[in-house]
Formats: C-alpha cells, structure tokens, sequence
C-alpha cells in the first residue's frame, strides 16, 4: 500500500508540473497553439503538431511533404475525378474536386484519406476552413454557384446564394469570407452561412488574396484589382506580364504579394499598385495554387511540378508525377 501511495504521489506531482503555466519558447507561427503564452507542458505533450505540406490534384492525386521541398510522396488515391483544393482544420484535411468529389484525412498520411459521398454534382475547386467551419465554393460555368459548409468535413449544408456563375477561390480576412470567380462574381458573409453578392465585371477573378490592409484580385483580362474592404469595389491598380495569373498569396515574411501565372514566373507586389516585378523564370508550368506556412511559398503546378521558395521569388522545382497539382496546403498537424 505504501509503494502504491508513493507511485500515486508521484504521478500527481509530474501530472502537477506538466500543467503549470510556463511556456517552452519557440519560434513558430502565431496560429501554433503551442506558442500562445499560458499553453501548459502537458497540453503542449497533448497538442504535439508535426507540419505537413499537402498537394491534390489529376484524377485524384495526393502527395505530402515534411519540409515542402524534396521530400514529396504519393499517399492516393491517384485514381477517380480530379482534386482542385484542400485545407485543413478541426476535423482534418478536407481535399474537393470535381462533380463534388470529397475526401477527408485526420492527418493527411498514407491510409487515411477517405472517400465521402458527393452531396452535389457541381465541380468544387476550392475549400477553406476558418470560424469553425469548412466552406467548399464551386457550380457550373455560365450556369451556377455553389457554396457548402461544414464543422466537421462530413456533413455538408447547402449556402448557395444564387449568384448565377461558378466561384473558383474562397478566403478569409478581417472577419469574413470573400468567394471570386468567373464573369466577375464575388460572394461574401460574415459567418459563411448567410452570403451577399456583387458582380463586378464581366472578366473573371481567378485568384484573391489578402494582406496589408488590402484585398487583392486578378482578373482575365491581366489586370490587378484592390480594395480595402471585404464588399469595397475593387478598382483596377496593377498590371503583370503574364497573360494569365492563376493563383496569389501574402506571404508575411517579405510583406509582398506572391502571384502566379502560365509562363513559368512568379510577381511579386506589395500592394497591388503599378507593374508587379517579375522573378526569374524556373519552369514552363501553370501555377494552379499557392500555399504559405509565413516563412515559404510552396506552387501547385501543371506538369507534375511542385515549388518553393524561401524569399517568394527563387523557386526550386521538384516534380512528382506529370498531371496537374490543382490545390496546396500547409498546416501544423495534431498527432495523436
């Protein structure tokens, strides 16, 4: 009896200093829990995160990386419609594609990805989550929009507000969500459920992104437009060389703009305003999506190429496979 009171106080002690209030410092990003001042050692041994970097795309095609580089693997399904966008969040990796195609991962890993039942047959091309809920935007060219939402990435609820036009991006900045797609449509709400729309246009937004204060889109026609608020008119301010820009994101940690487009560059601006500077051409590839973890760009591309870049403008190319990588993602990974 007295080795078992022994061994309780000691595992009352340990369990006692594990929850004290001191932090481990580490640098990391600021959505890491682990960094928040406060986080105990035993919820910090509870909440160990690993980061993964997460590509879908042609007939269904995932790869993951630990460093988002070189060290890419196929991890499936490879077979069935296409993937065009993933996220991650409470409830895991949620990927979406075409004909409404959905799978969901806990982690991301080989052997987890799951088939779900489609619950529309309109093509879903991108997914977010943010406010504790997964939000897929899609529809059918020239026809109709699609909005779904989610908490845990199986079962879906139809928001779609009638735009008349498919959405092909989704974002959340300063309190809202902002969908953009084709023929000038843009969608936004508060809370993802309830959404209000405003044409602007007739060219289609191909890729939105926010920082500095500004809401950044670019359209078909080659022309950077800005504004400051989520429903403000977006007016045209930046041009670019490409003839297509297919994907952006704010990477924080040069405070520019990243944009990518169809000949094999990336731009860069650091607030939508002027001629975007052009990088260094380092492939042949359509940059499809872009991805940050806040100290890298990670590009989805055509051709099976994969890139990244630490300062936003010299990539280095890795290719795994030949098909299209539609979506990218980056996320601190619960594992349990």
């Amino acid at each position: 009896m007295l080795f078992l009171r022994r061994v309780a106080a000691f595992s009352l002690v340990t369990l006692l200093f594990l929850n004290v209030g001191a932090c481990i410092p580490v640098d990391c990003a600021e959505t890491d829990i682990t960094c928040q001042s406060g986080v105990s050692l035993l919820t910090l041994l509870l909440l160990r995160t690993t980061p993964l970097w997460v590509a879908v795309g042609a007939t269904g095609s995932i790869a993951h990386s630990d460093d988002g580089a070189t060290n890419w693997q196929s991890v499936g399904p490879g077979t069935g419609g296409s993937l065009f966008g993933v996220t991650y969040g409470a409830a895991g990796f949620v990927a979406v594609g075409q004909a409404g195609r959905m799978l969901t991962s806990p982690n991301g890993l080989t052997g987890t990805w799951v088939e779900r039942s489609a619950v529309t047959t309109d093509a879903l091309n991108d997914v977010l989550f943010a406010e504790g809920i997964y939000v897929a935007v899609g529809g059918v060219n020239g026809s109709s929009d699609r909005i779904l939402t989610s908490t845990d990435g199986q079962n879906w609820t139809d928001r779609t507000p009638g735009i008349g036009n498919t959405l092909k991006e989704v974002i959340y900045a300063q309190g809202a969500f902002l969908a953009v797609g084709q023929s000038g449509v843009r969608a936004f709400s508060d809370d993802g459920i309830t959404w209000s729309n405003v044409n602007v246009g007739g060219n289609t937004w191909d890729a939105v992104a926010f920082g500095n204060g500004i809401y950044l889109q670019e359209n078909s026609a080659g022309a950077i437009h800005t504004a400051t608020t989520v429903g403000g008119f977006p007016n045209a301010t930046g041009t670019h060389a490409s003839a297509n820009l297919e994907s952006a994101i704010y990477f924080p940690r040069t405070g520019q703009f990243v944009l990518g487009g169809d000949d094999g560059q990336a731009y860069t601006t650091s607030n939508g305003v002027g001629a975007a500077t052009a990088g260094p051409v380092f492939s042949g590839a359509v940059h499809w999506d872009m991805t940050t973890n806040g100290q890298s760009v990670l590009i989805g591309s055509s051709g099976g190429e994969l890139s990244q870049a630490d300062d936003g403008v010299n990539f280095t190319v890795s290719v795994l496979g030949v098909g299209n990588w539609n979506g990218v993602a980056y996320a601190d990974v619960r594992m349990q």
